[in-house]
């Protein structure tokens, strides 16, 4: 049915960046438009956002809302592109994945291969975009995306791989220092709960929880309570949240 479409198996697997990487010299065409293997493109997509990139001569990446399996349509928000760098620093470029974005491929050329990041390549990839050219969006769900079956967004590796890209663009995330701190603070505290909801202990999560306090300019009762009672693990971290939402809260 697709007599245009050529498969290139690998002899190892890759990963995800992995496989985008010795992609690249395989591929023609004036656009990239990245694929998960569990989501759908609407049959408009790419035509939709290639009017958009031809229309914006500033624009190099267009990308566009989705539907979820539970048919939730989740829209960008226009506020994001007022500030794209800080949003994506920040780590909350929302709707901008991987399926959702059409790229001119000029521009992959130019910042290609990438380091390999894991499960958060679509971070990786913005990072290195928006300091090239500008974003914009279609405003309809145009991508049918898999958010409640695949728990690789929220794994510990997730968690793990944001951490070490913010340090592998440290020179980035230096001419943004408070968007490194706020972004640090939030990462460590997502690292430090999720590790102590997978193991009964964990002294990596107390070294997340601390840098929380440290980073913080006013840490508050919370943020002292997770992480003393992080160091009694997973059944302290469960009595001090239980402490701070019965007592600690109201004083």
């Amino acid at each position: 049915d697709y007599e245009d479409v050529e498969y290139f198996a690998t002899s190892e697997e890759l990963g995800q960046i992995g496989a985008w990487n010795i992609s690249l010299d395989k591929v023609s065409g004036d656009y990239i438009q990245f694929h998960d293997d569990d989501d759908w493109l609407k049959p408009s997509k790419i035509e939709r956002q290639v009017e958009l990139l031809n229309r914006e001569e500033d624009v190099d990446v267009a990308y566009c809302g989705i539907v979820s399996e539970r048919d939730e349509v989740l829209l960008p928000e226009k506020e994001d592109l007022a500030n794209t760098t800080e949003k994506i620093l920040r780590q909350e470029f929302k709707r901008c994945q991987t399926t959702t974005m059409l790229v001119e491929s000029s521009l992959l050329e130019d910042i290609m291969p990438l380091h390999e990041f894991g499960n958060v390549g679509d971070l990786a990839l913005q990072i290195e975009l928006c300091q090239l050219t500008e974003f914009d969006f279609i405003d309809r769900p145009l991508v049918r995306r898999m958010l409640y079956h695949d728990s690789s967004g929220n794994s510990l590796l997730n968690r793990r791989k944001r951490l070490e890209l913010i340090d592998y663009y440290s020179e980035i995330y230096d001419e943004y220092p408070e968007i490194k701190r706020e972004t640090l603070i939030d990462v460590n505290r997502m690292l430090g709960l999720k590790l102590l909801d997978e193991k009964m202990w964990s002294s990596e999560a107390i070294r997340s929880f601390y840098t929380v306090v440290k980073l913080k300019e006013e840490p508050d009762i919370r943020d002292f309570t997770r992480f003393s009672s992080s160091f009694l693990g997973k059944k302290g971290l469960r009595f001090g949240d239980w402490m701070y939402h019965n007592y600690l809260s109201k004083l």
